[in-house]
């Protein structure tokens, strides 16, 4: 179903628990928005929402941005973290929760990652894993 007239609204009815819109920004970027939970928010009340969502994308307002800008600053705190600091504070106490021997998985990690443990986690990139296990490869041991 489609609203405003225009193909780049849509509203999506609750065929399933949550409602939602899709829209297209100015520069055609694609974004979903969470209206709210079916049994919440009566099909009624999710076009009532959609129509104001759509109508502040037709004013320039990006709904998901906002909302972006939102979330708390937990994201930004992570991106400061360092593989090794990363593993030290996240992944070790869920390691001790859900793993039976995470001793041993972060020795695997140690061993295949070694040599990203002082970057940042934001700097990782594709090609600097893969050059960490080319290096494993080239020095004889498997990936």
């Amino acid at each position: 179903m489609r609203s405003c007239g225009a193909f780049e609204f849509g509203f999506s009815p609750p065929v399933s628990f949550p409602s939602y819109v899709h829209y297209r920004t100015r520069l055609g970027r694609r974004h979903r928005v969470v209206l709210g939970r079916h049994p919440a928010m009566s099909p009624a009340q999710a076009r009532d929402e959609a129509r104001k969502v759509l109508g502040d994308v037709a004013r320039g307002i990006d709904p998901a941005a906002e909302r972006a800008a939102e979330r708390p600053q937990d994201l930004k705190e992570r991106a400061e973290h360092t593989v090794e600091s990363f593993i030290c504070t996240e992944y070790r106490p869920w390691g001790k929760a859900h793993l039976r021997d995470y001793v041993l998985a972060e020795g695997r990690l140690k061993g295949c990652f070694g040599d990203l443990y002082p970057k940042k986690l934001d700097q990782i990139t594709q090609w600097s894993v893969e050059k960490c296990r080319s290096e494993r490869l080239r020095g004889g041991s498997r990936p």
